[in-house]
């Protein structure tokens, strides 16, 4: 056990000093002014993916696609979608039976949310429902009330013209009611959803433009009620993500975008005091501003949060996208990512092949995450026998592997160990439940090997 701490403790050092090396494995058609997010809608363990742009071709049709994710590659679904303009989408098992479904808004003939049920065979079925229509916004979707049905935060502008914020309270069969909840309307707008004082109900984070161009976060007060938080945030249009990036168990928030007067860009860091209020720290982040797209994931398996950025950016004109790499404080090993189309700037993370470390859908291409050759012969690659779902999980972690004596260790980020138990060929379940929030390590060996990997208990 000595000798893996000892290797354990060097392949991090190795990870903190080397840079990742992403691979193109696949590309859409070039669009702009577009999203795409992740999704698994038959329920077979790989991430799928959906793709909405406006074509940059006028002999082209407009894109809206969702490809399949089979172990040979992906495959682009025949099924049409009415295509939607400054679309925003999200997946989420809305009706519990293990396939995820899709959401959407944008511009049609008026602006419009569509709910897609999945049928599980790469076929979908738009639900009638009555929600207002929205566009040039974001959705967000959790169970925020903890009734077992999933609901939907969606932001952008009404058919009206006016900036708007909706909160939908799923109440079962893909109906929804709309909660009078006190949301600022805002537009070019983005939300996310965390539990940030651990208290059991999911917050709110929100950005945008509005009647006031700020980064709001709302705490959940039970019974459909919510409250602003402190302090005030710079904020409007851009994005808002969650991260621990210090590793104390509270989720902090990051925001990047362009502020209230239209003209400065900012990229800042809001840390969780752990008593329901923030501080801003001052950290070495390059400043993105509209356009801009960000996304969260332990990049480089060291067990810290790594931002992938993507925009508007005066010191990486070559580029106009970073990965900044996490160290536990508000310092980043900062580098140039991909060449980024600045007319589709989109960032979204997920391990589509299952090998333990994240890859992203950047734009119109996907990067594979091939890892950091570490030249250490006794670590072993992770994709080799090890597979670990769901990341981020909640309750219950599932972990694969064809091996016979393989031995699991659990810690948390500073080395402590948490858990130690031999995994058997197979399936192996791993309850979370007596786990805090946070970022958790996963060392597997195996006689003079070991396996390094990282998941988020939600």
């Amino acid at each position: 056990m000595n000798k893996i701490i000892l290797l354990f403790t060097l392949l991090l050092s190795s990870l903190l000093s080397r840079a990742q090396t992403f691979t193109l494995t696949d590309s859409m058609r070039q669009g702009a002014y577009g999203t795409a997010a992740w999704g698994d809608y038959d329920g077979d363990g790989r991430k799928d993916f959906v793709y909405i742009a406006q074509t940059m071709n006028v002999d082209s049709p407009d894109i809206f696609l969702v490809y399949h994710n089979t172990a040979t590659g992906f495959v682009r679904l025949p099924q049409a979608f009415p295509m939607m303009f400054t679309p925003a989408a999200s997946w989420a098992d809305l009706d519990n039976d293990g396939k995820e479904d899709l959401i959407a808004s944008g511009l049609v003939d008026s602006n419009k949310i569509h709910i897609y049920k999945s049928n599980g065979d790469g076929t979908f079925e738009l639900i009638n429902d009555t929600l207002p229509g929205l566009s040039a916004g974001s959705i967000a979707v959790a169970d925020y009330n903890n009734d077992g049905l999933k609901d939907i935060l969606a932001t952008g502008f009404n058919n009206a013209g006016t900036a708007s914020a909706y909160l939908f309270k799923g109440t079962g069969g893909f109906h929804f009611d709309t909660v009078p909840a006190t949301l600022p309307g805002i537009y070019f707008s983005d939300v996310k959803w965390h539990d940030y004082d651990h208290d059991g109900r999911p917050d709110i984070a929100m950005t945008g433009i509005g009647l006031l161009s700020r980064t709001y976060i709302y705490h959940n007060e039970g019974n459909d009620s919510f409250s602003l938080a402190s302090p005030y945030m710079n904020g409007g249009a851009g994005t808002v993500d969650w991260l621990d990036y210090d590793g104390d168990g509270w989720f902090d928030l990051l925001t990047a975008g362009n502020d209230s007067s239209g003209v400065q860009n900012f990229t800042d860091m809001y840390h969780n005091n752990g008593n329901g209020t923030f501080t801003m720290v001052t950290t070495n982040l390059p400043v993105f501003g509209e356009p801009v797209a960000a996304d969260i994931a332990d990049f480089n398996s060291d067990g810290k949060p790594d931002i992938c950025l993507s925009g508007g950016n005066p010191d990486f004109i070559a580029t106009f996208s970073a990965m900044a790499l996490g160290s536990g404080t508000t310092n980043y090993n900062t580098t140039a990512f991909k060449q980024t189309d600045i007319t589709n700037c989109i960032v979204a993370a997920a391990d589509y092949d299952n090998d333990g470390d994240p890859d992203v859908l950047f734009g119109n291409y996907i990067y594979r995450n091939d890892g950091v050759p570490t030249g250490t012969k006794d670590v072993a690659n992770p994709a080799s026998d090890v597979s670990v779902y769901p990341n981020p999980a909640k309750e219950d972690l599932f972990i694969e592997t064809p091996e016979k004596h393989l031995q699991l260790m659990l810690t948390d980020r500073s080395g402590r160990v948490l858990q130690q138990q031999k995994l058997l060929p197979g399936k192996n379940k791993i309850p979370l439940q007596q786990l805090a929030a946070g970022t958790y390590l996963l060392i597997f060996s195996n006689e003079n090997k070991i396996n390094v990997q990282s998941f988020v208990k939600q």
